[in-house]
């Protein structure tokens, strides 16, 4: 797919994608599943389109119920947060485990170590993954 955005880490994240479903497809083998403590949440068949994202936003009218939220420690919604800490077992995503030092299956006790691992792991940064992990 074709970036039409005009965020440089979007069109980064997107450039990995493409190269990474190519080198699989090259390599004929599907990536083995990690034994992860938890599954992850099911996807739906497909997701829409920007366009379409576009469209469905344009028909919306009116004032809307927002949910405003900031803090990680207080506050009603604050498990929204990236921050806040719970427990639970990520598994990294097998289009970004093609270094040998990304782990298939690792704790998480925040959302965003796990953003970061990603981003470590999508920009070739072992320091930095080994890090955060």
């Amino acid at each position: 797919a074709e970036w039409r955005g005009s965020n440089i880490l979007g069109w980064a994240l997107m450039e990995a994608r493409t190269t990474l479903s190519e080198e699989a497809a090259h390599t004929g083998s599907a990536p083995k599943r990690p034994r992860c403590a938890m599954e992850p949440p099911l996807r739906p068949a497909r997701w829409p389109s920007p366009m379409e994202l576009r469209e469905r936003w344009q028909k919306i009218s009116g004032e809307q119920t927002v949910v405003e939220f900031y803090s990680h420690s207080r506050g009603h919604y604050r498990a929204f947060s990236n921050f806040y800490e719970t427990g639970m077992a990520f598994e990294m995503p097998s289009e970004l485990r093609r270094y040998p030092w990304v782990v298939d299956c690792l704790p998480c006790g925040f959302s965003e170590k796990a953003i970061m691992l990603c981003k470590a792991a999508v920009f070739g940064d072992e320091n930095t993954y080994k890090n955060v992990a």
